[in-house]
């Protein structure tokens, strides 16, 4: 192989690697406001115990799957999770809550080619029982039908619905979370 060819089977690896600058590009400063205001939606629904409004930073298709997974509709699917949390979430105070918009990567999935973000998020929690304990993960956020969504990726299960409503992300790797106890 010429060295010319060489330095093209290079590149076009780390494109597909990597993803392609053009395409992560695409994530504007609008893209952003609309990540930041499903963030705002997810602040308050946190601040005020309403669980059921936390699904609606998810994208609909997930909602949908999620539903369907469960054999409810979505709003039955809501009453049962604020039925669910409450008691879980009793004894659970949030002290704060940062997803680093500014600082999330900006990646395209191997196949597909679908831009998307791994936001570094923390969130700062009083356990009744525990203490405080501090959980550094990151967020997925993805673009569906013009608006951009985020989801969480720290478990198996999550991971896996995910893959099925969105096949693209079959092969990417999500990094586990950091539970810790902080004083």
């Amino acid at each position: 192989m010429s060295k010319l060819g060489a330095v093209c089977a290079a590149m076009i690896c780390a494109v597909w690697m990597l993803g392609s600058p053009a395409l992560a590009q695409k994530v504007t400063a609008g893209d952003r406001a609309l990540i930041e205001a499903r963030i705002d939606i997810l602040d308050r629904a946190l601040a005020s115990g309403d669980f059921a409004a936390s699904l609606d930073v998810t994208p609909p298709a997930l909602r949908a799957a999620l539903a369907s997974r469960l054999g409810v509709t979505e709003a039955e699917m809501r009453t049962l999770l604020a039925e669910a949390m409450a008691p879980m979430m009793a004894d659970v105070t949030f002290v704060s809550y940062k997803m680093d918009v500014p600082g999330a990567a900006i990646h395209t999935t191997p196949t597909g080619g679908r831009p998307y973000l791994m936001i570094p998020t923390t969130t700062v929690m009083d356990v009744k029982d525990v203490g405080r304990i501090r959980v550094r993960t990151e967020t997925l956020a993805i673009e569906e039908a013009g608006d951009w969504y985020l989801i969480r990726v720290q478990e198996a299960a999550q991971v896996t619905i995910l893959r099925e409503v969105y096949p693209e992300f079959a092969d990417v790797q999500f990094a586990e979370g950091v539970t810790e106890r902080v004083p």
